[in-house]
């Protein structure tokens, strides 16, 4: 049984990478053969405040966990941090470390938006918890357009100050890699 739960996460780790939009220098990581895997739930419903200078694809609302609910496109002018992630998917939490490492160096330079796709809302809070995890984490409130849509869990994105996608990851990965903060970097150095 041990065997095939390491087979499972095996083939769908690198079926969630075969899923790339983008190449980028990430670090993979290793999914442990402990994690359960299940599928992704379906799109929540729509609500929300736009700012109206965004692309459209940003026009999503996000109900916070220990943060302000917001709208994606209120980030509009700042480099953003986005990762999809669900408490039911290995790969995501194997990179979950990764990303408070980040956030850590550059929470208050980047903003973060770590998006929970849960099947029950509210199921990510006891994750976050058991773990003290600090970074801001959401649950969207509308549906993800086809720019953001993660195609596999989880999917990072890295949007520069003018909305725009600058990076597109799908599968874990070390969001704390020397090459993640040059690209941040550079991108924070880039006029608004």
């Amino acid at each position: 049984m041990n065997k095939f739960i390491i087979i499972l996460l095996a083939f769908i780790a690198f079926t969630a990478c075969d899923q790339k939009t983008e190449t980028t220098t990430v670090q993979p990581v290793e999914t442990p053969p402990s994690a359960p895997v299940e599928q992704a739930p379906a799109e929540v419903p729509p609500t929300a405040v736009v700012n109206e200078s965004a692309p459209a694809y940003m026009n999503v609302g996000l109900k916070g966990f220990k943060v302000p609910d917001t709208n994606l496109s209120s980030t509009m002018g700042e480099v953003v941090f986005i990762n999809f992630w669900g408490s039911w998917c290995g790969p995501c939490r194997m990179e979950m470390p990764s990303i408070q490492a980040l956030y850590d160096n550059y929470g208050d330079k980047v903003k973060f938006v770590t998006i929970a796709v849960e099947r029950r809302p509210g199921a990510h809070i006891e994750y976050i918890n058991s773990n003290g995890f600090t970074f801001p984490v959401y649950e969207a409130t509308d549906p993800i357009e086809t720019d953001l849509k993660p195609k596999g869990f989880p999917t990072t994105l890295i949007l520069n100050k003018k909305g725009e996608i600058v990076v597109k990851d799908v599968g874990a990965a070390d969001w704390n890699a020397k090459s993640v903060h040059e690209i941040l970097d550079r991108l924070l150095a880039e006029p608004a």
